[in-house]
Formats: C-alpha cells, structure tokens, sequence
C-alpha cells in the first residue's frame, strides 16, 4: 500500500481529523495529484475552519493547476488566521 492510500484509509477510519486530511493533502501534492489535494485541503478547513497551514496549502494546491482567484482567497484566509504566514 502506498502513502496515499493509507492515509486514506486513515481518514476514513477517523473522518474528524483535520491533521488527517492535511497530510493527505500534502501526499497528493507531491504527487501531482492536485485536485485530491484541493479535496483534502478543503476537507481539513471545513473540519477546522481556523487551520492556516491548511487554508496556505489548499492556495498553493489552486495556485499549481491555475485557479489563482481561488488561490488569493485561501491565501487571505490563512493570512487572516494567522498573519504571521505572510
């Protein structure tokens, strides 16, 4: 089983894990699985709507397939949270 996947398998086994899906949105990332990524981002905002290091990456995530509009609003967000990101 690759990362990916067991760390699938750990969100799915613990679906309220912010951190959980942050790393799973770090592993598609690296694997140019960008749009899984954006989902895990997504995923851990939505369960901790005050996650800056998620709301960065989730515009990175946009950032890397073009969606700038959509990158700017989570880079706000997570400079909003935390302003020390900047």
């Amino acid at each position: 089983m690759d990362a990916i996947e067991a760390l699938k398998q750990a969100v799915r086994a613990r679906p309220g894990d912010a951190e959980g899906y942050y790393n799973l949105g770090v592993a598609c990332g690296k694997a140019d699985r960008h749009q899984e990524a954006i989902d895990a981002f997504r995923q851990a905002v939505r369960i901790r709507p005050d996650y800056a290091e998620g709301y960065n990456n989730l515009g990175a995530a946009y950032g890397r397939i073009g969606r700038h509009q959509e990158a700017i609003d989570a880079y706000r967000e997570a400079i909003r949270i935390r302003p020390d990101l900047a």
